[in-house]
């Protein structure tokens, strides 16, 4: 089976890509369909942690390639893969795929990785507008406090056991500041990608807390309309149709975690309105179509 298309139309500055295992490809599927609606020349890579389905054809996919794990730099990998679970290893291999990419196609200038949940609604420009001045891009989890303690605890305690900043996103540019950050990220996940709050780890996400100390070519997102989920909707109002745009506190939506906690911590709070809502369709519909 062929890993990738025209490796000419792959030669682009500019490449995306989301890891998963096979049953998550219909998701993968919803958001490289988003990704090349804003953007069809950018190419997008699927990192499989796993076997590709019997059915599954690339020439029929808004896939580029596909980046089995096994390619990447894993020493014993056998006895690697066996000591994570799904989701670590899923996680593990991100700044290894990022070094993977770079290393393979000499054109590319910035990549930006997006969890497979994820869908885009307009354009990602003015995050790559962000990656020409800094080496590294990063999207906290939340922008603004809490108002509640039940609140605090859910959201924002969570996240001082998570991570400050979701790794759901993030961006890198191929400049020396984030090639270093890439190898040290990669060192990190290669031997300490566990879930393991108790010891301050919890899969790649909680080293990320460390770039501040460790790099100064980085940059935050404060843009609402980024990294929208449950974790942050009580201070982020959706305004607008699923069908035109949406709108969050005022700014155009760029991308929505459909996180699989998000029944859960909505119905909690009562943070769904009619947008969010009809998100949720609108993704569930979607899934629905790439599910084969």
């Amino acid at each position: 089976m062929n890993s990738q298309k025209n490796l000419n139309d792959l030669n682009n500055t500019v490449h995306v890509f989301t890891s998963c295992t096979s049953c998550y490809i219909p998701k993968a599927r919803v958001l490289a369909e988003s990704v090349k609606k804003f953007h069809d020349s950018i190419t997008f890579h699927l990192v499989l942690s796993d076997k590709l389905p019997h059915f599954f054809d690339l020439q029929d996919e808004y896939f580029d390639s596909v980046i089995f794990i096994e390619s990447l730099d894993i020493d014993n990998f056998p006895q690697w893969a066996f000591k994570h679970s799904v989701v670590e290893m899923c996680t593990a291999v991100k700044p290894l795929a990022f070094r993977k990419i770079f290393s393979t196609y000499s054109e590319c200038q910035k990549i930006i990785f997006l969890d497979p949940d994820t869908a885009i609604f307009s354009s990602l420009d003015s995050l790559l507008d962000h990656l020409e001045d800094n080496s590294i891009l990063l999207t906290p989890h939340q922008l603004e406090p809490e108002k509640t303690e039940e609140k605090i605890r859910d959201n924002e305690l969570a996240i001082l056991r998570h991570g400050i900043f979701n790794l759901g996103f993030i961006g890198v540019k191929a400049s020396p500041e984030g090639h270093k950050f890439i190898d040290w990220w990669s060192d990190r996940c290669l031997n300490l990608c566990f879930i393991d709050p108790a010891n301050g780890i919890y899969t790649d996400q909680r080293w990320i807390d460390l770039v501040p100390s460790y790099f100064e070519d980085f940059y935050v997102i404060r843009d609402p309309g980024c990294n929208v989920a449950n974790w942050n909707l009580s201070n982020r109002v959706l305004t607008g149709d699923v069908n035109t745009e949406i709108f969050v506190n005022e700014s155009p939506l760029v991308f929505y975690h459909f996180s699989s906690s998000q029944s859960i911590m909505s119905d909690k709070h009562d943070v769904v309105n009619d947008v969010s809502g009809s998100l949720l369709q609108w993704y569930q519909k979607n899934l629905s179509i790439w599910t084969v």
